[in-house]
């Protein structure tokens, strides 16, 4: 522990520890979020998400507790194509849905404050290539 001393009072900090989270998943995971989404089919509206690990269709899953929609989720890769390190992203994800003869992608955010906002685009069904835009705070 590093002890600064100073005129307004006396600060600790960490030595060694992590002051943020080493990877997306750790920032997401027991996790539950109220989303604010519009999309360009249909308009606004709000679901709530709750992310889960281990996955059963990812490395974690994203459940949308008001539908019972599970998708399975991943951290980004990061560094180069010659060097590269997977699921080590600290901020951003995918999921995908595997439905039938629709399926879902999703690229996501965690910000530093632990909001995310996302985007997903649907693939078949009667409404195909259809993006919606996602906005989420923890509940």
């Amino acid at each position: 522990m590093i002890v600064i001393a100073g005129w307004l009072g006396v600060t600790m900090l960490p030595v060694g520890g992590t002051v943020f989270a080493a990877t997306c998943q750790d920032q997401l995971v027991d996790e539950t979020f109220t989303c604010e989404f519009i999309d360009q089919g249909g308009g606004p509206g709000t679901e709530t998400w709750q992310f889960t690990a281990p996955g059963t269709l990812g490395d974690f899953d994203l459940t949308v507790t008001d539908t019972g929609q599970t998708r399975g989720c991943s951290c980004q890769a990061r560094g180069t194509f010659r060097d590269p390190e997977f699921d080590q992203n600290r901020a951003e994800f995918l999921c995908g849905l595997p439905a039938g003869d629709i399926a879902e992608a999703m690229s996501g955010r965690v910000t530093l404050f632990g909001e995310i906002s996302a985007e997903n685009v649907q693939f078949g069904g009667s409404t195909p290539g259809v993006s919606t835009l996602f906005r989420c705070r923890k509940s």
